[in-house]
């Protein structure tokens, strides 16, 4: 396993970023500019509108990491949450071109937090963050309703699972989180979030060492042995490596392959018919001088994964994330930004680039900085891109 040295080395590069690389950082927020002739208020694009950029600037300062989004159930409000040096920060983004920074919930300010992971369950965010002891912040999203301006808020909830942990999943379906590279175990810990406010231990994956990242749903795709029961998809460094979760406290280990060029397993996402697997690997760039590659694995047979293809980026960035809504992935691609992919054709292993948004006009290198996170999941179908010197953009894909 080489999780110590690239996780170093990626602290070392990222801590010595600046904390602005985007030049139009200086003038202050941005408002609607439309895709045309490559570009949007000086950003390259391709079919992919700017809506508005919130520079880190106005959010307080420090640099940014992962994004999620909330919609308050009574007001239909759309909130960003983004992952930050500072803590996690609120972003009340319901008027696209105007996002009004609501405020934060208190971290300790330091670089160390420089991984902060953030996903929602039950009007609840759950924050995670990476050398740093921070448990697994919990904080009650209703407590934005009616806010007007910016606040310092103290998490609702700690759950002190361990001094620290990478990445967090949670699969809203069973109420059940996963977190994910703890420095006391490097596995996965399952926590019950039946009471949100409350989380309580409900089990661990322990058998295959460190576990960067992971994919848990209800499986409904091809496979019949499978169907219907809880299953996650592991990216454990140098291979995806499933297992059934039906039960928590026995988890039963399917499968764990590897592919060619592996370096860096670093994330995973189904298509919606859960036959197919985009897998990211944050290595591949830096050790192969390759262009950003995306894994491409059929799983209709969950004890047989088999890859099927690999999609070359046009740039050398490193492809970070992948978040899939329909036939379409939307990639974090870090210094080249959102890259919008078309899934219609992955059957044959083949994926097509449909536009893009570039938060790092000077460089598409395989570099640091840049697109954390996406999130494609607003209903407004608005999309949220971190930027991690940048800021928060929000930007409008194009049908």
């Amino acid at each position: 396993m080489k999780r110590s040295a690239l996780l170093f080395a990626v602290l070392a590069v990222a801590a010595m970023l600046p904390a602005t690389s985007v030049k139009a950082q200086a003038t202050g927020p941005s408002g609607p500019a439309p895709c045309v002739n490559g570009k949007a208020a000086g950003f390259p694009c391709k079919r992919v509108d700017l809506l508005s950029f919130l520079p880190m600037s106005e959010m307080g300062g420090g640099r940014a990491s992962d994004v999620w989004g909330w919609v308050d159930p009574e007001t239909k409000r759309e909130y960003a949450l983004v992952g930050s040096t500072r803590g996690l920060l609120f972003v009340d983004v319901t008027n696209d071109a105007k996002p009004i920074y609501l405020g934060v919930m208190a971290g300790k300010a330091d670089p160390a937090l420089i991984w902060q992971d953030v996903e929602v369950y039950q009007d609840h965010a759950y924050v995670v963050c990476d050398l740093s002891p921070c448990g697994m912040q919990v904080f009650d999203l209703t407590q934005l309703r009616g806010v007007k301006e910016a606040q310092t808020w103290p998490p609702t909830f700690v759950y002190p699972v361990s001094m620290s942990t990478h990445s967090l999943d949670i699969n809203t379906a069973t109420g059940f989180a996963y977190l994910n590279g703890s420095y006391l175990n490097g596995g996965s810990h399952i926590a019950d979030l039946a009471n949100p406010g409350a989380p309580v231990p409900a089990g661990q994956i322990q058998d295959d060492g460190y576990t960067h990242d992971s994919h848990c749903r209800i499986y409904h795709g091809p496979d019949k042995r499978y169907k219907e029961k809880e299953i996650c998809f592991n990216a454990n460094e140098d291979t995806i490596t499933t297992y059934d979760l039906t039960s928590k406290t026995s988890p039963v280990q399917l499968s764990r392959v590897t592919y060619k060029t592996a370096h860096y397993t670093h994330q995973a996402w189904l298509t919606e018919d859960h036959r197919y697997i985009l897998v990211s690997d944050e290595g591949d760039e830096t050790s192969l001088g390759t262009p950003g590659a995306t894994y491409i694995f059929d799983v209709s047979n969950l004890e047989k994964p088999k890859q099927i293809g690999t999609y070359f980026a046009q740039t050398k960035a490193i492809d970070h994330n992948n978040y899939i809504l329909g036939d379409v992935d939307y990639q974090a691609s870090y210094t080249a930004g959102l890259r919008v992919l078309d899934l219609s054709n992955i059957a044959t292993g083949r994926l097509k680039e449909l536009g893009y948004f570039d938060v790092v006009p000077a460089s598409d290198e395989a570099a640091f900085d840049g697109a954390w996170g996406v999130y494609p999941y607003l209903p407004s179908g608005n999309v949220l891109i971190s930027g991690m010197g940048q800021g928060l953009f929000v930007v409008d894909p194009k049908d």
